[in-house]
């Protein structure tokens, strides 16, 4: 602080006569509202001075006036700077006579930089303990300026008048009774592009017809009426056709009103623009599912700037560990390890299991680094929070599809192999039939044999299929790929005496043109889901169609081709109307602890692929559900 910085009231010897205060800004003037109760005008700032702390808070306003950005704080030193050194002599005084009365007022100069002096008026209440000691300072900080004008104007100080408007960035008008220009400033002169000639003496309403049926005509007629100061804004249309705002603060005279006129617009364009932006970054967050935060280690304090979206549901807490009980307990030990680390110094992360209220489980990606103060002492941490449960469900469907692959090149490689010796043991079968009595119980015996190995035969054949399916589309026979996948499951139907109704002719050509290994993976997972919905001693309808497409009434015009539709319908448990909303979503599943909730995704997105469509009905749990594949028939 410079040598010429006031001495606010000392009340403890061990604060220093020349310490500088800490400066805290207010995020709005109404956090000392159970201080003062202040119009929202924008003339006004309010700050509070804690003697026995040493702290100064001021709201974003007053710092805003004094020409300084609220963040990061300014230094105490900043906002005296600001002060013009001619007034600040009769500040010090006003504080040294405040401590005996316990009131504070000064009137005094401001010059921000590069922006024209402002007239400040600033009121202080001294609060004081239970026991009588001086607590703190609160008070209000006004910009008097066009007061000070408009009471100057009464005067005869006629020059000292003109130089101070004609300092000011605003435009300054002073109207009379009948709302005649008695003065304007330079500033007036630019923005209309009239002379002061050409404005003295003239009606404001006949010269500005526009403006009469503006806001500034109610807000100017309520001043000359009531006598009070009023502040308003004015969106407005100007002789050139351009659109713009202006904030206007005008004041009761002893000859009529004066006023202050801003023109705002290249500030509200810009508020504007930084809202879309926010607005954008809003939506952006929300579909990223991403988050931002500060710790403040100081005040154990988490503050978010953006909360995760899937996080929102978590009731807001101040302290650190108010969030640290949703944490899983196994991932406990790495949340405090990465602090450890991040306090050290640099970028870190870690990924943690998070149990909200509702019982979900989720996986969240934290990043963050530490802020040091001089000393090297961490103060602050901010970081990012990503919700990455999709993406850790994907990693372990992957994981699983990894399994599933090697399952089947295993299979595959199996059936390879089983299929030379098979064709061996086929061949020697067919010469000892031919060579034994037909009739004759050794027979009988090998030509059963035979049989069954022409179904192992085909179960390798089917086999290969799958690990060899070519991904050209060519003509297929649905009819034949429906019995072939059926009798892969045949065992297995019979294992759970599950009845199966298969109302189609296998025999009868449906042809239809797709890639073979992707239609047999749909058939596939149909039938093995049908399976799945039945208990024991259940029931599976299987019903495969050729269906004609639909023709007008009048001209017989086909709307959509031919198709083949295959229905698989079990009396099992059913689906709600939720679960089916949700059904061909990747990663949703009913099958708790089996299944990667995959199955059926993958299933629609190949029947599209070879131009089919999959769909779902169930009139509700416990009755059942049908499958619908319909392909186009080859032409």
């Amino acid at each position: 602080m410079s040598a010429e910085a006031p001495l606010p009231i000392s009340v403890r010897p061990e604060v220093p006569a020349a310490s500088q205060p800490e400066v805290r800004v207010l995020d709005a003037p109404g956090a000392l509202s159970s201080l003062l109760h202040l119009e929202q005008s924008g003339l006004f700032g309010t700050f509070e001075y804690d003697l026995q702390a040493a702290t100064l808070s001021c709201s974003v306003d007053m710092v805003r006036r004094h020409g300084l950005a609220p963040s990061p704080a300014p230094s105490f030193a900043e906002i005296w700077e600001r002060i013009l050194p001619g007034d600040r002599e009769r500040v010090r005084h006003a504080a040294r006579t405040g401590a005996a009365t316990g009131q504070f007022s000064a009137v005094y100069r401001v010059q921000p930089p590069g922006e024209p002096v402002r007239w400040m008026q600033a009121w202080a209440h001294l609060q004081r303990t239970p026991d009588g000691a001086p607590s703190k300072w609160t008070g209000i900080v006004l910009d008097a300026s066009a007061s000070v004008i408009a009471e100057t104007l009464q005067h005869d100080a006629r020059e000292q008048v003109i130089q101070l408007v004609e300092s000011i960035a605003e435009s300054f008008i002073a109207l009379d009774g009948e709302f005649r220009f008695t003065y304007v400033n330079q500033r007036v002169c630019d923005k209309t592009g009239k002379s002061r000639e050409e404005l003295i003496g003239q009606n404001l309403w006949d010269l500005f017809p526009q403006a009469a049926a503006s806001a500034f005509f109610e807000g100017y007629q309520r001043v000359a009426r009531e006598r009070v100061r009023h502040s308003f804004l004015v969106p407005y249309t100007q002789p050139d056709g351009s659109h713009a705002w202006f904030e206007a603060h005008a004041f009761p005279t002893a000859e009529g009103i004066a006023a202050l006129i801003r023109d705002i617009t290249e500030l509200k364009t810009a508020r504007e623009a930084l809202e879309a932006s926010e607005e954008r970054f809003r939506r952006a967050q929300q579909a990223a599912n991403i988050g931002a935060f500060e710790w403040n280690l100081l005040t154990n304090q988490i503050t978010w700037a953006a909360k995760v979206p899937t996080f929102t549901d978590v009731p807001d807490t101040d302290d650190f560990s108010g969030y640290l009980r949703y944490v899983d307990e196994a991932d406990r030990s790495a949340i405090f390890a990465t602090i450890a680390r991040i306090l050290a110094g640099g970028q870190h992360f870690v990924e943690v299991r998070i149990h909200p209220p509702d019982g979900r489980l989720l996986w969240f990606y934290f990043r963050a680094e530490a802020v040091f103060d001089s000393s090297g002492k961490p103060v602050r941490v901010y970081g990012v929070a990503m919700d990455i449960t999709d993406r850790k469900h994907a990693e372990e469907a992957l994981r699983n599809s990894e399994k599933i692959a090697a399952t089947g090149k295993l299979a595959a490689t199996i059936a390879h192999e089983i299929n030379n010796p098979l064709a061996g043991v086929t061949n020697l079968l067919y010469l000892a039939t031919q060579n034994t009595q037909h009739g004759s119980a050794a027979h009988q015996y090998l030509t059963q044999a035979e049989q069954e190995l022409q179904r192992v035969a085909a179960i390798v054949r089917q086999t290969l299929g799958f690990y060899r399916g070519s991904s050209t589309p060519t003509q297929l026979n649905l009819a034949d790929l429906l019995g072939e996948t059926l009798a892969l499951f045949e065992n297995r139907l019979a294992a759970r005496n599950i009845a199966l109704d298969l109302d189609t002719d296998l025999a009868t050509s449906i042809a239809i043109t797709a890639i073979e290994g992707e239609i047999r993976q749909i058939l596939t997972n149909l039938i093995a889901n049908a399976m799945d919905a039945v208990d024991s001693g259940g029931a599976i309808r299987v019903t495969l169609r050729r269906e004609p497409g639909k023709t007008t009434a009048a001209s017989g015009l086909v709307l959509s081709d031919t198709h083949a539709r295959l229905a698989i319908h079990d009396n099992g448990h059913g689906m709600s109307t939720e679960v089916l909303e949700h059904l061909f979503e990747p990663f949703f599943t009913t099958k708790a602890g089996a299944g990667t909730g995959l199955g059926l995704w993958v299933s629609r997105e190949l029947a599209h692929k070879n131009n089919g469509t999959i769909d779902c009905t169930s009139p509700g749990p416990g009755q059942g559900s049908t499958f619908t594949l319909t392909l186009p028939l080859s032409s």
